[in-house]
């Protein structure tokens, strides 16, 4: 099955002006690395952790909390990752925006950043036009990760899935794909599917999927129709329109949903033959493949591994 998604690539600083009851969204998390707390005077600001470890595509969603403790004055802040951009390379100058917060209140950002070379480090925060010292600290994700990756999420944990996982998949001298694992409940996900970009797989039992809100299933299935692979575990339903378009003679049952493909079993993990495991690693090296290709293709070779244009030659005659 063909899986494609098309992400815009971002090299330059983008600003974008809103107020805040424009950015209620959720955020994907970890315990480890990432969040931080910082103070400038009436503005506190809060970077929301991140699942840690390199990827190689997509993009990175960071949650940043902006608070004014000002009783009576609003302020504009612009947040900007990273805080200090080491110029001249090749990689990602800056991602910002800039936001009103009113007296008393919080606005919650979501800041997705491409995945380029960042070079520099922290968030920067300029509040009313003027630049404040000393950035808040947040772990930034960088490209390197060959591997599928895949993000696991809490329940899934608890049936130790990850740890079954790399036993049945270690190949020397590493695991054929890397696990990075959910710090909060799926019910706090986010509601971007551009948050799960980074991800060739996501593994969810059927009770997070039946607890998730409209908004961040909505999310999840935006990911798996650009080409992700869902893994569900437990007896979840899936929707008539699916078992239309159900893939035959396959260990796990599975459902081509867009690009994508979901897959349903009530199995335990434990449970889980060597077929399967071979099953569920082609699946993910799947997902990743589109993006492998994509970054040696000038516009020739992409329009003729994906037709766009029916005739594209020079508009010159003899």
């Amino acid at each position: 099955m063909l899986r494609m998604i098309l992400l815009l690539s971002v090299g330059i600083a983008v600003s974008s002006p809103a107020t805040a009851s424009a950015f209620q969204i959720g955020v994907i998390g970890s315990g480890p690395g990432g969040g931080r707390t910082a103070a400038f005077g009436d503005i506190v600001v809060s970077a929301d952790p991140v699942p840690v470890g390199s990827r190689s595509h997509g993009y990175v969603e960071y949650r940043i909390v902006v608070t004014n403790r000002a009783a009576q004055r609003a302020h504009s802040v612009r947040v900007t990752i990273p805080e200090t951009s080491y110029r001249g390379g090749t990689g990602l100058d800056e991602v910002s925006r800039t936001i009103t917060v009113e007296p008393s209140s919080s606005v919650a950002v979501s800041l997705c950043v491409p995945l380029l070379p960042i070079y520099g480090s922290g968030l920067g925060v300029t509040i009313d036009g003027e630049r404040q010292s000393g950035p808040v600290q947040l772990d930034l994700i960088s490209p390197g990760e060959n591997r599928p990756c895949v993000f696991i999420s809490q329940g899934a944990q608890k049936k130790q899935f990850e740890s079954v996982a790399l036993a049945a998949l270690t190949a020397k001298p590493a695991p054929q794909f890397a696990p990075f694992l959910s710090g909060v409940p799926a019910t706090e996900w986010s509601t971007n599917w551009l948050g799960y970009s980074s991800f060739d797989g996501i593994v969810v039992t059927e009770d997070e999927m039946r607890e998730m809100g409209p908004e961040v299933s909505s999310g999840v299935w935006h990911f798996v129709e650009c080409g992700g692979t869902l893994l569900i575990l437990g007896n979840w339903q899936v929707p008539e329109a699916w078992c239309l378009r159900q893939k035959k003679a396959v260990s796990i049952p599975t459902y081509c949903v867009g690009f994508g493909e979901s897959l349903v079993t009530t199995r335990d993990p434990k449970m889980f033959s060597s077929d399967d495991w071979k099953y569920l690693q082609q699946e993910w090296t799947e997902s990743q493949a589109p993006y492998h290709g994509a970054r040696s293709l000038d516009p020739e070779k992409a329009n003729r591994q994906f037709p766009v244009v029916d005739s594209l030659t020079v508009p010159v005659r003899g």
